[in-house]
């Protein structure tokens, strides 16, 4: 009976008398209601007599090939929703879909597409939404969308396209959602988008773009969402629109270094850095110490934050040259050899120095705590031990330089060079960056930390002989040193530590945080070491003591001696003058007797004559 509330007709799932609903010729299609499967049938065409009522079709995973004619779908006038993905389809020729006029979605996904012509999907003015990803394609002609005026997705991710023309999507005026992600894409021409005035979210993530035209999204002006993989697109779009990714922690669309406290900073951690230590280098060359020991390992720790002082430079030196166009050379400056070279130095100076600070906490734990029951370590053991600690480092901050895809731009993750991990980010290589920076230096500080209390309470407990009033001096003096060296130590690596930590239990840290850590708090050490090892200790301020005392008496002396000569010659002057005076007034009284005495001659001789 019909509308007797009983399913009568299983296929379509109507109350229906005779069951008059047909599937399709194929028995293996399964339909429901106004759906018919037929996925994973090894199919090599579109079953025949299929019912025209039904308007969901879906062939998935089949082998169609090359069999879609231009009389394929002619049957399915009414046909909303069509998938035929999955079917090793190479090729579409023009008018194939002309009958699906009522067709909103079509799934060519995971086939085997390589190109678009012109008028491909001619005949679909309905469609809302064309899935194209996995396929091969390389190229799409002019046009090649043309007729779908009420597109609003087109997914074409997944491909292999290099290149795409002007005008390629003219006519997708109602187009809302474009995906091109996981392409080779390598430019994009101005022009490309024309036409797109509706699109709202555009992807372009997962591609290798060299060159952009500045004006390539001119006329998105319905533009929402862009989704990228470098920040460079961000500075071609309007502001208000959402942008990714975000600006790193230093750069803007302008300059390297964007905050201008920063840039000062890095210009002067640099130089105090650099020079400090030349300076170091110079005076531990030059002044014969009597501890030699003490003299190599503190020449290690400068020629270490020496590269620090290197790295700095060059960073501000960047920023300086690409001031004001920054974002234009944004991605060349990340994979150039001179940022690999950078944070190969930064990585290189902060390992090697907290090794060597480790090394020389060990040697004066081992004189202050244990005198007499250890052997204190003997120059050629010490000079064994650095050149292997040079050796390790060299390979910690050379081996992400190699070409292996786990370390992918390994250093230019940052617009200064920085593997340094403190973000909840995970970019390629973040672990062996968490190994480095946070593990290994973590049981440094702790050595370090730990030896230098242990050293103030036994050397604290040892001068009870001695007076009370050069024990308090004594004791003081040392605790403030001492407390200098722990707290540079922790200053520097316990927030690098701790943000490090923080960042695995993927809490987000401010990225302002994370420059003012990476430009003042990573380098300050090696500008402080200079001063606490060297510059400060009395043997480096007795020697530069005596030597402005010697400089002083020098110039004494010679300003003395130039004074003595001076008097002598001036003396020797009044006299000379005062012997020529007497020469010339002489000379002037024989001048005048012999000219009287001419006078005469001359007068007695005219009288004669006359």
């Amino acid at each position: 009976m019909r509308c007797d509330g009983k399913v009568d007709c299983f296929d379509s799932w109507t109350d229906e008398v005779g069951c008059p609903f047909q599937c399709s010729d194929e028995p293996r299609c399964s339909c429901i209601d106004i759906t018919i499967n037929c996925s994973s049938l090894r199919l090599t065409a579109i079953p025949s007599n299929i019912e025209t009522e039904i308007s969901r079709l879906i062939f998935t995973s089949n082998n169609f090939g090359s069999n879609l004619s231009m009389s394929t779908f002619n049957t399915l006038t009414k046909a909303q929703i069509l998938d035929i993905s999955d079917n090793n389809i190479t090729f579409i020729l023009n008018g194939t879909f002309k009958s699906l006029w009522q067709l909103k979605v079509l799934y060519l996904n995971d086939n085997r597409i390589d190109a678009i012509e012109a008028n491909t999907f001619i005949g679909l003015a309905n469609l809302r939404s064309l899935v194209l990803k996995g396929n091969r394609i390389k190229s799409i002609e002019a046009l090649g969308f043309n007729g779908m005026s009420s597109l609003k997705s087109l997914d074409l991710s997944n491909q292999m396209l290099e290149n795409i023309s002007r005008n390629t999507f003219l006519g997708l005026r109602s187009l809302v959602n474009l995906d091109l992600s996981h392409n080779n894409l390598k430019t994009l021409e101005e022009g490309v988008f024309n036409g797109l005035s509706a699109l709202i979210h555009l992807d372009l993530s997962r591609n290798k773009f060299n060159i952009i035209a500045p004006r390539v999204f001119h006329g998105l002006t319905s533009l929402t969402t862009l989704v990228t993989d470098e920040f460079r697109f961000c500075c071609l779009v309007h502001p208000s629109i959402q942008c990714s990714p975000e600006p790193d922690e230093f750069s803007s669309c302008e300059d390297l270094m964007s905050n201008i406290v920063l840039r000062f900073c890095i210009w002067v951690l640099g130089v105090i850095a650099f020079f400090g230590n030349v300076l170091v280098l110079i005076w531990r060359l030059f002044n014969r110490a009597s501890n030699r020991l003490h003299s190599f390992l503190i020449s290690n720790l400068a020629l270490a934050d020496l590269l620090m002082g290197i790295y700095l430079m060059i960073i501000a030196c960047v920023d300086f040259y690409y001031r004001g166009v920054y974002i234009v050379y944004d991605d060349y400056w990340r994979k150039s050899a001179l940022c690999k070279l950078s944070g190969f130095l930064s990585t290189l100076s902060s390992e090697s120095s907290v090794f060597t600070l480790t090394v020389i906490t060990v040697d004066r734990f081992i004189t202050i705590v244990f005198p007499f029951r250890l052997k204190r370590m003997k120059l050629n053991q010490t000079v064994v031990i650095i050149v292997v600690i040079w050796m390790a480092c060299v390979c910690i901050a050379g081996i992400p330089l190699l070409n292996i895809e786990y370390f992918d731009n390994f250093y230019g993750r940052s617009g200064v060079c920085l593997a340094l991990h403190i973000t909840h980010q995970r970019p390629n290589g973040w672990e062996y960056s968490v190994f480095v920076y946070l593990v290994v230096n973590l049981i440094s500080l702790t050595i370090i930390a730990f030896a230098y209390s242990w050293m103030f309470f036994v050397a604290q407990s040892s001068r009870k002989a001695v007076r009370a009033v050069d024990k308090s001096k004594n004791d003081s003096t040392m605790a403030k040193r001492i407390m200098i060296i722990i707290f540079t130590d922790f200053f520097c690596w316990m927030p690098i530590i701790t943000l490090g930590l923080l960042s695995l239990g993927n809490i987000k840290i401010p990225p302002q945080v994370f420059a003012w850590i990476a430009v003042f708090i990573l380098p300050l050490n090696a500008a402080l070491n200079p001063i606490i090892y060297t510059l400060s200790t009395p043997l480096f301020l007795g020697g530069a003591k005596r030597g402005t005392f010697t400089f002083q008496t020098s110039v004494f002396h010679s300003e003395t001696q130039r004074s003595f000569v001076g008097m002598q010659s001036t003396l020797i002057t009044i006299n000379s003058m005062r012997h020529l005076s007497q020469i010339v007034l002489s000379r002037k009284t024989n001048v005048t007797l012999r000219t009287e005495k001419m006078l005469r001659i001359n007068w007695f001789t005219s009288k004669m004559r006359t």
